[in-house]
């Protein structure tokens, strides 16, 4: 029988911000999302002072300075490059890397091996990223994408209340033999179960379902009936039959959406679309790293939900000739569609560019019977790419900037581009006898 392990980095912002800020270390830190506006990543510390995942910073602004928690903007350019080099590090370790999320990746072990061997080789990965990218992770191990996530969180749990048993290493977690994976899925509220909406959580528990053992104890015309197919494959996965296979391009995204709210409302045309063709600059270039090209392309812009103005809402999207991952095709047909949907006189609060109809790159034609081509500037964004990599921010797109440039979202916590910013570099101290 095979096996899936998940890398699941913990607390992975929070971990960004402590890696360059070693004072910080078993101190309470959380970070904000886009705006300064919710908590998206908390320390230990900062869970067992009861704030919560999605809470409203100013609701929770006197606990934190009363006991003295590290709050920061989210640097997002700092993640990315740190979750690139997580994912490097993993693929030195396994053929197959899947990367799920900016702190999560699904790795083929060996094929061959006892649980032992794989309880050294998920140790030994774990050992490897923190000493090598300074990032925790855990590690879970068994027969099923669903399995593996279930072993990581049990991993997350005993590491966070040192309840370890001699047989396993702390932040690891390997599930084979029947006995522990069921012993594992009792332990796995119904609400914790990867796949598992929560519209569907409580349903299941008013119908007595209430852990993931339970789930698998019911029978799969009874779960079809009430979860659809796609809950009879997580049921599946649960009883070890693989349903979801691991690989680069297994769970490519069907859809990105780049959108941001403004720091104050804007009314002015110019402010909009400078604000959308960034997003589609951002959203070529997530393509691009991803390996991915899109086909459909889409703008929203709305109002705020919030005060006495006139509300107005927007989205519409176009078929593109080919697929691409190009910016400047992306950049036209988003500033065409504003030109469309963009009505004057609104104070607008937030936009966005969303693609869709994602595929591989390669897996379509780069070029129509009449010759277009959209693979002719290939090198050129190869090019930009490389110098964003190596210098920072500093190629965008003439469109993006105007007078009026101040929409980008409140960071006023922001830490320092310490590995995207020749000017932020982290510096050390040398004291000399």
């Amino acid at each position: 029988m095979h096996t899936i392990a998940l890398i699941d980095c913990n607390n992975f912002f929070v971990s960004c911000e402590r890696l360059f800020r070693p004072d910080l270390a078993h101190k309470p830190v959380l970070v904000l999302s886009s705006n300064d506006g919710c908590v998206v990543s908390r320390s230990e510390e900062v869970k067992i002072l009861g704030i919560k995942m999605g809470e409203p910073y100013f609701r929770v602004k006197t606990v934190c300075e009363k006991n003295g928690v590290a709050v920061f903007s989210s640097n997002f350019d700092l993640y990315r490059d740190l979750s690139h080099r997580v994912m490097h590090t993993l693929r030195g370790f396994s053929d197959t890397v899947e990367v799920y999320s900016v702190d999560e990746a699904f790795v083929v072990p060996p094929t061959h091996g006892t649980e032992s061997d794989l309880q050294e080789w998920a140790s030994t990965v774990r050992r490897t990223v923190l000493t090598d990218i300074g990032i925790s992770v855990s590690v879970g191990v068994s027969h099923t994408k669903t399995l593996a996530k279930v072993a990581t969180h049990l991993a997350k749990q005993r590491a966070r209340s040192q309840v370890v048993e001699l047989t396993q290493q702390k932040g690891v977690e390997v599930l084979l033999d029947q006995a522990s994976i069921n012993a594992a899925l009792t332990l796995t509220p119904i609400g914790e179960v990867w796949g598992i909406g929560f519209r569907q959580a409580p349903m299941l528990m008013r119908l007595g379902v209430r852990t993931a053992y339970d789930l698998t104890r019911m029978s799969d015309m009874w779960v079809r009936e009430r979860m659809s197919v796609c809950g009879l494959r997580t049921v599946h996965e649960l009883r070890g039959v693989s349903c979801f296979d691991v690989g680069e391009h297994a769970t490519l995204r069907k859809s990105l959406l780049h959108s941001q709210s403004f720091a104050h409302t804007v009314q002015d045309f110019a402010t909009v679309h400078g604000a959308v063709v960034y997003h589609a600059r951002k959203v070529a270039e997530i393509l691009r790293a991803e390996g991915a090209i899109t086909r459909e392309v889409g703008v929203l812009i709305r109002t705020s939900r919030h005060g006495s103005h006139e509300r107005y809402a927007a989205f519409e999207s176009d078929m593109l000739l080919l697929h691409t991952n190009d910016t400047l095709t992306l950049t036209t047909a988003v500033c065409a569609i504003l030109a469309r949907i963009y009505k004057p006189g609104f104070p607008y609060a937030k936009a966005g560019v969303l693609v869709r109809d994602i595929l591989p790159q390669g897996a379509t034609p780069s070029h129509t019977f009449f010759g277009e081509r959209e693979d002719a500037r290939m090198p050129l964004m190869r090019t930009i790419d490389t110098l964003r990599h190596r210098y920072g921010d500093i190629i965008h797109i003439a469109s993006e900037k105007n007078k009026k440039d101040d929409w980008h979202a409140r960071r006023q916590r922001i830490s320092r581009g310490y590995t995207t910013s020749w000017d932020e570099l982290a510096t050390v101290a040398v004291r000399m006898n």
